[in-house]
């Protein structure tokens, strides 16, 4: 089986749910979580995390940064079903190039992993 999708496949089951598994994600951010946990507590991260829905007209615009992926990063991403952002007390903490991606494709809302229960 192709993986791009099975990804794709597990993706989509995931939105339909309300809770995304930490085996389930990309790899990058697998790690991303992990070490936000391991710095924090010490500790190996939650296997499940919810899923909240954010309107995109709250969430602000970052700008894209040339020394980074940017607008090119996020042409490619239009089209391609994504993975949540990660979100904490409000602040965005992965899924930058993701908004910037889903507003030029005029959606509504994006799907999120919110840590602010986890405090971090």
């Amino acid at each position: 089986m192709n993986i791009r999708f099975l990804v794709k496949k597990i993706l989509i089951e995931t939105f339909e749910k309300k809770s995304i598994l930490l085996k389930d994600l990309p790899e990058d951010m697998q790690v991303l979580i992990s070490q936000l946990f391991e710095d924090k507590f010490a500790i190996e991260p939650p296997k499940i995390f919810p899923l909240i829905t954010i309107d995109l007209d709250k969430l602000p615009i970052l700008p894209l940064d040339k020394r980074d992926r940017g607008e090119k990063h996020v042409e490619k991403m239009i089209g391609l079903f994504l993975p949540p952002i990660i979100v904490s007390n409000g602040k965005l903490i992965d899924g930058r190039h993701r908004i910037h991606a889903a507003k030029k494709e005029n959606k509504k809302t994006i799907k999120a992993i919110d840590l602010t229960s986890f405090s971090i």
